[in-house]
């Protein structure tokens, strides 16, 4: 192998190849990174079996080869280059050579040819949309998915189709998020999968860069997501997720309309003094047109805040996660918030007013789970 190529190219593929690298026992190879060179282009590719990348970027190949090396040393090896300048690559005597004007290091290659390749898809079913609105899709629910592997069915996110929209939905059984994103117009019919959480993070992670369109193809095992430069691959859970429309309130008794940045404010304060189970409790008052958010910890002490909103319906105490409710607010951007509430011991409903497109729904605390 002989290549010369841009350092922030390289920097960045073998910085997302290394997140997916495996630390497998049995098959130590995988710990490792795979650099294939030829006709001006290198590839990077890395796998831990349960996510798997490829990245291509443009380079001056001279000579074709590949190698394998620890991804984490090559990485901290080149951010402390120059992104701008460029590094030639060569492999002699089972060892990679990384050189610039003024530096050079060689890093120990395994043998390639053991070295797993990725899965692709035959399918003549592939969805296409904008790479924004899928990252910004995940990002508005990954974090409401169950972090324990018990049930691997809802330490995932769920992908399914409703109509022209593509809906995206997590819950840990404490809460749900949900996000809806047009797929007008789409030829594909019955989509449903699920998506390991920690999978899904790396797909972000991935693709939060990237512009214009991703392709998306699926079988009952895996998914592929190609864009760009980057082919990801991950596998598929086996499984059902949970009916959660079926939880989901149709009516209310109470609702709470209130501007995002009070809220906001109004939450992170209360979080300061709650307790271990973050608990905070609201005293909303139709009357007063106010909401009382209160929280109190033994060890630190306590807090009370009011705060003005327009208020329908019932008087209602609730007691809820302000954690819970804080991560929720990264993907409610509206300048006003709607709460729909059924009395203390019933979920509650967040959305944006004006977009229909996110739901978040809490359940109290001290009570049941979903």
């Amino acid at each position: 192998m002989k290549a010369e190529v841009i350092i922030e190219g390289l920097s960045r593929a073998i910085s997302l190849a290394d997140k997916a690298t495996g630390k497998n026992l049995s098959l130590p190879l995988l710990a490792n990174v795979f650099l294939g060179a030829k006709d001006n282009k290198i590839t990077v590719r890395a796998t831990n079996l349960e996510v798997g990348i490829e990245i291509t970027i443009n380079a001056r190949v001279s000579q074709s080869g590949t190698a394998v090396v620890k991804g984490s040393i090559l990485n901290s090896f080149l951010s402390h280059l120059s992104g701008k300048d460029k590094v030639a690559l060569s492999l002699n005597n089972d060892n990679l050579t990384i050189t610039t004007p003024t530096n050079s290091a060689t890093i120990k290659s395994y043998p390639s040819g053991d070295f797993p390749t990725l899965p692709t898809i035959k399918t003549s079913e592939t969805l296409e949309l904008p790479a924004e609105d899928l990252i910004g899709g995940l990002r508005a629910v990954w974090y409401a998915a169950s972090t324990s592997g018990i049930k691997p069915e809802i330490n995932s996110v769920y992908w399914h189709q409703s109509g022209v929209d593509l809906v995206l939905a997590a819950t840990d059984s404490f809460r749900l998020a949900e996000k809806k994103i047009n797929l007008s117009p789409t030829n594909i019919k019955g989509l449903s999968l699920i998506v390991p959480a920690r999978n899904t993070l790396e797909i972000i992670r991935s693709f939060e860069n990237q512009t214009g369109s991703v392709a998306v193809s699926f079988d009952k095992n895996q998914l592929v997501i190609v864009g760009g430069e980057i082919y990801f691959t991950t596998r598929l859970i086996d499984g059902n997720f949970p009916d959660y429309q079926q939880i989901i309130p149709r009516q209310h008794e109470t609702e709470v309309v209130i501007l995002r940045q009070d809220w906001v404010n109004a939450l992170k304060l209360a979080n300061i003094f709650a307790d271990k189970l973050s608990k905070i409790s609201l005293n909303i008052d139709p009357k007063q047109q106010k909401i009382e958010l209160m929280s109190r910890d033994s060890e630190i002490g306590n807090q009370e805040s009011q705060l003005t909103a327009t208020i329908t319906g019932d008087p209602v105490t609730v007691s809820l996660n302000a954690r819970y409710l804080l991560e929720a607010m990264t993907s409610l951007m509206a300048n006003t918030i709607n709460l729909k509430l059924n009395g203390a011991n019933k979920p509650v409903i967040m959305t944006g007013v004006g977009d229909a497109s996110f739901t978040y729904l809490i359940m109290p605390l001290l009570n049941p789970a979903l």
